[in-house]
């Protein structure tokens, strides 16, 4: 059982740096965009789409070791003769999900970077 929920820890620590990057990126934002930092928009948002960038990359670059893990998980289950057929499928389906939900954080945060550029053309 450690085999397969420290892949899942990792992968869920990545995650959380992710999302602590993303909220630091949209509080710094916010603040200059609400005055209580004074900073060019331009420069705000750079700063504001790298920390959103550096999440994305978090997410994307975990995502590959977490499957790998997981692939060798599920076929350490498959090999096991104590492993049942239903063991392997769910060890498989929760990979998907895990990595679906992973790229959809991606996805939602690309979304977000896009409102904050078309936010910072319409302020120039």
């Amino acid at each position: 059982s450690d085999d397969l929920y420290t892949p899942e820890a990792l992968f869920s620590s990545w995650l959380n740096l992710s999302f602590f990057s993303v909220t630091t990126a949209l509080l710094f934002y916010h603040m200059t965009v609400a005055k209580s930092i004074e900073a060019d928009p331009r420069i705000a948002a750079f700063l504001s789409l790298s920390l959103m960038g550096i999440s994305c990359a978090y997410v994307y670059f975990s995502v590959g070791p977490y499957w790998s893990r997981m692939n060798h998980i599920q076929q350490m289950c498959v090999d096991l003769k104590e492993c049942s057929d239903s063991q392997a499928a769910s060890i498989k389906r929760h990979k998907n999900v895990y990595v679906s939900l992973g790229f959809g954080t991606i996805l939602i945060e690309v979304v977000v970077a896009i409102l904050i550029l078309y936010k910072t053309y319409s302020l120039l």
